[in-house]
């Protein structure tokens, strides 16, 4: 069912290039919201897109991004990070005039350095990263509900007019995202520690327990919850997060030093038996964690419990 069905459309013709995870999530909810008039798609392979097209994640599928876009008032890039720049300069030229481009690359700095020497003008641009991804990917993974709630950063370069940031900002929210705006470095250094961390720390801690697992301790056997937790983005795509990696790289380091002073820190609170400071960093650290992240929890257990009130009302007329 439509959640909501606007009376125009913000951006009546979208390409996406890119139906992965993102992509095939930006169509779906385009379709299930009524925002658009059309929704073109583009993949590599053909198989990916009649799989967009069987979910209705897009209404028209092409393997030229040039023919694409052509029409397009909306252009979408959810594609690997490193091949945004070289993607932008190629579609370029192929632009209408009033259309905006956009990505969802998790590197901000690199990719607007790369295509800010375009003449932007009639036709605008303006960086986007939505912190909502997942370890599994492609168009079977896609969900219209995965930007709900979710951050989606913006960060304007003086690339597209106030007046369409303000368009794109209302076109994110119908998607249901939570707009912020960052400086392209401040994002890059942020999502280093909130996204970019957490999959070295994810690497790290396999590759103990693998070399644990060589000598003969059965970790991965004994391993739980919590375990599950800290190592699920270690099964994300390794050639994607090489390149967002490298993209990111001084960032990424910066925050690898800072966890590695933090580390030391809580080493000589155990070394010292300093129990009472231990405990207290574990409190802080609780709460900031539950602070941080309660609103969208409470909205995803109410989610669950309709879903199993509608299950439980659904069995109970069928039998």
């Amino acid at each position: 069912t439509k959640e909501k069905v606007f009376a125009g459309f913000l951006f009546p013709k979208v390409a996406l290039l890119g139906v992965g995870l993102i992509g095939g999530s930006v169509g779906l909810a385009l379709k299930v919201r009524g925002l658009a008039e059309e929704v073109i798609g583009v993949a590599r392979t053909r198989r990916t897109l009649e799989r967009a097209l069987e979910r209705g994640a897009i209404d028209r599928a092409e393997t030229d991004p040039i023919r694409a876009v052509q029409e397009a008032d909306l252009v979408y890039l959810a594609t690997p990070v490193e091949i945004i720049v070289p993607l932008v300069r190629g579609i370029f030229p192929f632009l209408k005039p009033g259309a905006l481009v956009t990505d969802a690359g998790s590197v901000k700095g690199a990719i607007i350095e790369g295509v800010r020497s375009l003449e932007w003008g009639e036709v605008e641009f303006l960086g986007g990263h939505p912190m909502a991804g997942s370890e599994k990917s492609g168009i079977e993974a896609a969900c219209p509900d995965l930007f709900r709630q979710m951050a989606y950063i913006l960060t304007p370069a003086g690339m597209a007019k106030p007046s369409t940031v303000e368009r794109f900002r209302q076109w994110v929210e119908a998607l249901g995202g939570r707009v912020l705006f960052m400086e392209p470095t401040l994002h890059d250094r942020v999502v280093a520690v909130a996204s970019h961390l957490p999959h070295f720390l994810a690497l790290g801690l396999m590759r103990v327990a693998l070399q644990r697992e060589r000598q003969g301790e059965p970790v991965l056997e004994v391993a739980a919850g919590s375990f599950r937790d800290a190592t699920r983005v270690a099964m994300s795509d390794p050639s994607l997060w090489e390149s967002i990696f490298r993209l990111n790289r001084e960032a990424v380091l910066e925050a690898c030093e800072e966890l590695e002073a933090t580390l030391q820190e809580v080493k000589h609170l155990l070394r010292e038996g300093q129990s009472e400071t231990f405990r207290l960093w574990f409190h802080e650290a609780g709460q900031a964690r539950r602070l941080a992240f309660s609103a969208l929890e409470t909205e995803h257990a109410e989610d669950s419990s309709l879903e199993e009130g509608s299950a439980g009302l659904a069995a109970g007329a069928g039998g």
